[in-house]
């Protein structure tokens, strides 16, 4: 099972890498045709216009530190924010024995080895950089306690916990990634236990040590507004495809033939063993249509990725999918040049990100080939 959750955790950094190693206003724009498609593209009554503002500097509704005077014997406050790399990290609360949450969270979650504990805080981290990014591409978090032995993510995680963070999605300017992370502590350790925040891939001396809170404290999370996307050219977040227009990536022609914003009622009924979206989220089906236009022939899944973002400026990816749904697009079979694939795709999403919801559309490369593309008009 640990072997599984690290392969998956492997594939998806790799995955985050590729699609976060450009800047969605410094990509070049992806080629389109300007003639009416021939599909029906759904126009909702409720229509998303994109802002087109110019970026302006994030602002934050509390004071901001830096790690570079803290350690160990000195950490960073808890209930501070921290910057590393460009990253605003704060830890919310702290449960030093989650046990019982951990293993009724999953049944096949193994118990903690004897004389440990599970560990779980709550985090929020903001991106302040220029372009985007996963957490797990900027940022490592581990733990460390009067034994001198840290707690890394991966040899010393719990399972399947309840509300995970996800350190793989992207973050644009001003997005907020909040979740839990977890930690098998040995219980000599538990009063001792301070967070260690390092810059990923930095060479610098870029890390942060950082106390927390006691058992039943919790801090608010920063109050950050997104960065609107600048208006670039056609095909970049400030400006994305109109709905109907079909845009190449890669070997791909690629066309939004219509939406559902709420198709929660449908997903629901598609399968019984479909888990309703969180709390805040709804389903939202993407109808598309992608022909291949390569000269030897290729599946979907190999040449293109594809997620969704909304103006909280965090992405909808892998990990946020709906589950069994109906008429979904085949991704997985072979097409030759002209062969067209159409079919439904799914994202749960915060219903705040409905109205303003974009396509994006990523090379399977790391080449800087992507495309963004209006849901609504």
């Amino acid at each position: 099972m640990h072997l599984r959750r690290i392969l998956i955790a492997g594939f998806a950094l790799l995955l985050a890498i590729a699609a976060c190693s450009t800047s969605d206003d410094g990509d070049p724009a992806p080629s389109t045709t300007a003639q009416p498609d021939t599909t029906s593209a759904a126009t909702e009554s409720e229509s998303a216009t994109t802002t087109t503002t110019e970026a302006a500097t994030t602002t934050t509704a509390e004071p901001v530190a830096t790690g570079d005077e803290s350690s160990r014997e000195n950490p960073v406050p808890a209930g501070e924010t921290v910057r590393v790399g460009d990253w605003d990290m704060k830890v919310l609360s702290a449960t030093p024995d989650a046990t019982a949450a951990v293993l009724a969270e999953n049944e096949f979650n193994d118990p903690p080895a004897a004389g440990r504990q599970f560990y779980i805080i709550e985090v929020a981290a903001t991106y302040q950089g220029q372009a985007s990014e996963a957490m797990a591409v900027g940022l490592t978090v581990s733990a460390v306690g009067d034994s001198a032995v840290a707690y890394s993510s991966f040899e010393d995680t719990c399972g399947v916990i309840p509300g995970e963070l996800n350190q793989f999605g992207e973050v644009f300017p001003g997005g907020t990634q909040a979740g839990n992370l977890c930690w098998q502590v040995a219980t000599d350790d538990l009063d001792s236990l301070v967070l260690i925040v390092d810059n990923a891939f930095s060479f610098d001396e870029d890390r942060a040590f950082m106390a927390l809170p006691s058992e039943g404290v919790a801090f608010d999370a920063p109050q950050v507004e997104p960065i609107p996307p600048e208006a670039g050219e056609v095909g970049t977040r400030g400006n994305p495809i109109p709905v109907g227009e079909t845009v190449r990536v890669a070997d791909w022609d690629l066309a939004v033939v219509s939406v559902t914003p709420d198709a929660t009622e449908a997903v629901m009924a598609e399968n019984s063993f479909n888990d309703p979206p969180k709390e805040g989220h709804q389903f939202y089906v993407v109808e598309v249509s992608a022909t291949y236009q390569g000269a030897d022939s290729e599946a979907v899944t190999l040449g293109l990725v594809w997620s969704t973002v909304g103006e909280s400026a965090v992405a909808y990816g892998f990990e946020d999918t709906c589950g069994v749904i109906p008429n979904e697009l085949d991704q997985f079979s072979e097409v030759f040049p002209g062969g067209t694939q159409t079919g439904n795709l799914c994202w749960q999403v915060r219903s705040e990100d409905v109205d303003g919801l974009l396509l994006i559309m990523d090379a399977f490369t790391f080449e800087e080939d992507r495309a963004f593309l209006a849901l609504q008009s």
